[in-house]
């Protein structure tokens, strides 16, 4: 009886630390929030995504860094190239 319990107490501590371990991984998070995102569930989805950061991103990305100087840009080219093809 006491090796039954044994087992039995071993196999709960090993699901329950391989759910602890998925619940806390970077694809179970996106794979809420794409669940929150189909179901309409705004305060899941809130909870996932960082809804604020990432319209800052993307307004970054789409009009701030378009509006550099071509000068700027030539010298970020420049810079990269150098670093990726002297070596």
């Amino acid at each position: 009886m006491r090796k039954v319990f044994s087992i039995l107490f071993c196999f709960v501590f090993f699901f329950s630390t391989l759910y602890f371990l998925w619940t806390t991984t970077p694809l179970f998070a996106f794979q809420e929030a794409i669940f929150a995102l189909k179901d309409h569930d705004r305060e899941t989805f809130e909870k996932r995504v960082d809804v604020d950061g990432l319209v800052r991103s993307l307004v970054e990305d789409l009009l701030v860094k378009p509006a550099l100087p071509r000068a700027a840009r030539r010298r970020l080219s420049q810079s990269f190239g150098q670093l990726f093809f002297t070596r």
